[in-house]
């Protein structure tokens, strides 16, 4: 289907939907893509015009979660990502589609909240070299926007599988759209509560009281006077 707003040439945007399987699960995938629905919908597929993806399998016990990164194929979440059946989760893909020059830089981060939980959590997965990655790389790179979201069961005779409120914000957010709450964001991650989850970078920081930042896995307050780049950036510890 159409997303509700396109994600153009270097713009972020947020896709969020939520997410009910019964038992048996029937197992699913989410795909974006660069193709648009109305152009050529018998293109629009898992490999060919896929941007980002996120599917649960469901032959694996416990089920396993995975997502598409480039060209390496999938990698699964890690620490495993588990669900219980007839419950509703919600489900945010932060989608980045910057470019430098002629180059995809962005990529794509997924984040997921559980019944009982404050905010969501960053989803990292394991790449093939051990590395914990929380930003996954689009297969399709191609100067384009971002058009398309699908949703498809992988297990057409397994359990009931529901989908209800999908929304599409520009930029990265993590609030809930159906309230209407506004966005937050600090250093390209989305910020709930004050709170940022920075995966496998620093962990979750209270970035409230910014350049200071507080680390709940150092314990203590950074200074972080400018925001990391791709060459990395200056971190001050307090003592």
């Amino acid at each position: 289907i159409p997303l509700p707003e396109e994600i153009g040439f270097n713009e972020s945007g947020t896709l969020y939907w939520r997410m009910w399987v019964g038992d048996p699960k029937p197992g699913w995938t989410v795909m974006v893509s660069k193709v648009a629905a109305d152009e050529a919908p018998q293109n629009v597929d898992f490999w060919g015009s896929t941007t980002a993806l996120v599917r649960d399998w469901p032959d694996n016990e416990p089920a396993l979660v995975q997502a598409f990164n480039g060209g390496s194929g999938y990698l699964n979440a890690n620490p495993p990502l588990l669900s219980e059946a007839e419950v509703w989760y919600e489900y945010w893909m932060v989608l980045d589609n910057t470019f430098e020059g002629s180059l995809q830089t962005g990529g794509y981060s997924i984040y997921r909240r559980g019944p009982g939980e404050r905010w969501p959590t960053l989803v990292t997965w394991q790449s093939g070299d051990g590395n914990p990655l929380n930003k996954l790389v689009f297969r399709d790179t191609s100067f384009a926007a971002i058009k398309t979201v699908g949703f498809y069961p992988l297990v057409l005779n397994f359990g009931l599988w529901l989908i209800d409120d999908i929304y599409m914000t520009l930029g990265a957010c993590l609030s809930d759209p159906r309230t209407g709450d506004s966005c937050e964001s600090w250093c390209g991650y989305p910020v709930v509560d004050g709170h940022a989850d920075t995966g496998s970078w620093l962990g979750w920081l209270y970035v409230a009281t910014e350049p200071w930042v507080y680390s709940y896995v150092l314990d203590g307050w950074l200074y972080v006077p400018d925001c990391p780049d791709a060459a990395g950036g200056w971190v001050h510890v307090a003592r």
